[in-house]
């Protein structure tokens, strides 16, 4: 039997979303308003992820629908695929300030979010493919009405084509089209927020902690940390995931 699909907590990167929201979808309605006759003509809608690789935190998916004209001055601006703005504290800088001009610039922006429950919920039920299609299926709904729709990830979104008018997927779309980069922006924005929030609290004991809740040895060290202070994983760690740091731990028949 499928998992009951919660299609987690949502919100907009800048400013955060409410702790009243975390068990609930919400949704940044067109600033158009929803009568469909003051939507524009020409509207392109960019569908792309963040946190899909991690085993700790959330997973973060994005839709951003533009204009021509605030396709034109995202791409003049720098928008691009959010990979390459870099990994350490600049690169988050100039994110954070890319998805402000974002959210000021795009006519309408959606953001849902799946935590480690959730995600695991999922895996184990059906697929993480399942999720993000949920996922998607409730970004779009009710969404304005959109000349394209370009998704980020062949494999993963191209059974969505037969339910959306103009819907295509492909490989490093975020790398082509400005409305897929502003949506990979605005999603890896909003899960560095979720995942400093995550982390922040631990620092006290840990010291900084790097690594972003990728699987990596920045984030093995801190896991390996905490099961040896405090005898458990954080909570927002993925136990679905299959990583080694992980099967240690349940190898030695440890509380997991």
């Amino acid at each position: 039997m499928p998992p009951r699909p919660r299609n987690a907590p949502s919100g907009q990167p800048i400013p955060p979303v409410g702790p009243e929201n975390r068990s609930k979808t919400t949704k940044r309605l067109p600033r158009y308003g929803q009568d469909e006759s003051t939507w524009p003509a020409t509207l392109f809608c960019g569908i792309d992820e963040a946190g899909r690789g991690a085993v700790l935190g959330p997973l973060v998916i994005a839709a951003v629908f533009l204009t021509r004209k605030a396709a034109d001055r995202l791409a003049n601006l720098g928008v691009t695929d959010s990979k390459k703005t870099g990994s350490g504290d600049a690169g988050r800088r100039r994110r954070n300030v890319l998805a402000t001009e974002i959210l000021q610039t795009a006519s309408s922006v959606r953001v849902a979010v799946a935590d480690a429950e959730e995600v695991d919920e999922w895996v184990t039920g059906r697929s993480l493919n399942d999720l993000e299609r949920h996922l998607v299926r409730g970004l779009l709904s009710g969404a304005p009405v959109a000349t394209r729709i370009r998704a980020d990830g062949q494999r993963l979104f191209e059974a969505l084509a037969p339910e959306f008018h103009n819907f295509s997927a492909s490989n490093h779309a975020d790398a082509e089209f400005v409305e897929v980069a502003a949506a990979s922006i605005v999603a890896k924005t909003e899960r560095d927020r979720r995942i400093a929030e995550i982390l922040s609290p631990f620092e006290a004991d840990f010291g900084p902690i790097s690594g972003q809740g990728y699987p990596n040895q920045a984030t093995a060290r801190f896991l390996q940390a905490f099961y040896g202070r405090r005898g458990c994983l954080p909570p927002e760690v993925r136990r679905s995931w299959r990583w080694p740091i992980l099967a240690q731990f349940q190898q030695a028949s440890l509380p997991f």
